[in-house]
């Protein structure tokens, strides 16, 4: 039983582990994230467009053929 204990009473104890927080972001972006979020926000624009262009297209071509 005490060798079950003593480990659990060290890793418990150490404030170190208690003062790092993991996973803990910063407030300001670095200059990847910003390129890789501008780089997202593009390729969804483009995306939309050619699906309302495709969506224009196919109503006219519809009107068309009726």
């Amino acid at each position: 039983m005490l060798f079950l204990y003593t480990p659990l009473v060290r890793h418990v104890l150490t404030p170190i582990e208690w003062d790092t927080k993991p996973n803990q972001r910063n407030s300001t972006l670095s200059m990847t994230e910003k390129e890789r979020l501008e780089s997202n926000d593009n390729s969804l624009n483009q995306m939309t467009a050619q699906i309302r262009y495709s969506q224009t297209i196919y109503s006219l071509e519809r009107r068309f053929l009726l």
